[in-house]
């Protein structure tokens, strides 16, 4: 054993001290990262995977009938890129031109088959979209980012103009006469804006975004 002074008191037993604590750290750090960390990142990664498509679902059930809506205007030129960017005065323009009782969705890009009333037609899609919602919100562990998003769009004014609108065009024909699309004008812009939203938070939470590879979409893209 070599005899050599100690720099500083007590020296030898900070160094039995800092070299214990070290290794606990370690041991610790690798035990979190075995035991917690990549188990939970697996989770995720599969999670990530099962959210995909019930929100791209939830994107186009959002956007799909907005498109649809606004073409009927004669003065539209609509691609997506401008119905996130639409003022009030442009959405009421194009909205004051729908007659939401009583026009059909002949020129509607999507499932021009149906025969429905614009109304009729909206209300399916948010019935999709709310079904997609419900269908998100009982998967295990998801984020509470994500379900503060969805519950607003579940309970969107968007939303509640349209159960409103339902009601009114359950009564007769001489009871309800016609309503004007401007009522979704202020429901609409902030449903585009949680349209975006959501795709924002896909975007920074690596989950994958699909919707924009259906055909028309890609047309409204360009």
């Amino acid at each position: 054993m070599v005899d050599v002074p100690e720099f500083w008191e007590y020296g030898e037993e900070t160094g039995i001290l800092l070299f214990t604590l070290s290794t606990s750290f370690v041991a610790a750090f690798l035990f979190y990262l075995l035991d917690i960390w990549l188990p939970n990142k697996e989770k995720q990664d599969i999670l990530k995977l099962r959210l995909s498509k019930p929100l791209n679902k939830i994107l186009v059930n959002m956007i799909a009938p907005l498109i649809g809506l606004l073409i009927l205007s004669p003065k539209s030129n609509i691609t997506i890129n401008r119905i996130v960017s639409l003022s009030k005065e442009d959405l009421e323009e194009l909205l004051s031109e729908i007659d939401l009782f009583n026009d059909r969705n002949s020129k509607y890009f999507f499932d021009d088959w149906r025969d429905e009333k614009v109304i009729e037609y909206l209300l399916s899609f948010l019935a999709n979209c709310n079904r997609l919602v419900d269908q998100v919100n009982i998967l295990p562990n998801v984020d509470f980012d994500l379900l503060m998003i969805l519950d607003k769009i579940k309970y969107s004014d968007y939303n509640e103009a349209l159960e409103e609108q339902r009601y009114f065009y359950s009564l007769s024909v001489d009871e309800r006469g016609g309503v004007s699309g401007i009522v979704l004008t202020e429901g609409i812009l902030e449903y585009v804006q949680l349209f975006e939203e959501l795709k924002k938070y896909m975007i920074d939470n690596d989950i994958e975004i699909t919707f924009d590879k259906i055909p028309i979409i890609e047309y409204m893209m360009e």
